[in-house]
């Protein structure tokens, strides 16, 4: 019984490891509207953005992928400073990212919607720069599908 289960383990962990995928993607983002209100001296904000980036896999297959997010202050007490959400398409398929911020640095939750990427999840993380003034920013994200 040992050994059924341990070849069982090992069959599922190598089918993971066969069907995970890196990626990388660089690209730009706009702020398309954003809403700033004081709740008890604390500034909270609500922000619509959209973008495209290139997708590069560790295959080296290449794709454009267009989004739009929702993008908000985080509660008080979190260790986060914003969290949202984003829908992203590509030529693959679409999927979802659930992200949480700390300043410029993000982390997400992938789940894949569609086509290529339905029933798949992922993580990917993120570093932004910008110019909060023209509303635009560049980023850069390593992520992987498993």
């Amino acid at each position: 019984m040992k050994i059924l289960l341990l070849t069982t383990t090992l069959v599922c962990a190598t089918a993971v490891v066969a069907n995970a995928e890196t990626f990388t993607v660089t690209g730009t983002s706009q702020i398309v509207n954003q809403v700033t209100a004081m709740n008890g001296g604390r500034a909270s904000f609500g922000a619509y953005v959209t973008g495209t980036g290139e997708t590069v896999f560790a295959a080296g297959k290449k794709s454009t992928v267009k989004f739009s997010c929702m993008q908000w202050s985080a509660a008080p007490g979190s260790n986060f400073s914003s969290e949202g959400v984003c829908n992203n398409e590509d030529s693959g398929g679409a999927y979802s990212i659930l992200f949480s911020c700390e300043t410029s640095d993000c982390w997400g939750k992938l789940v894949g919607t569609s086509a290529g990427y339905a029933n798949k999840t992922g993580t990917a993380s993120w570093h932004t720069t910008g110019d909060p003034k023209q509303k635009t920013s560049t980023f850069s994200v390593t992520g992987q599908w498993n």
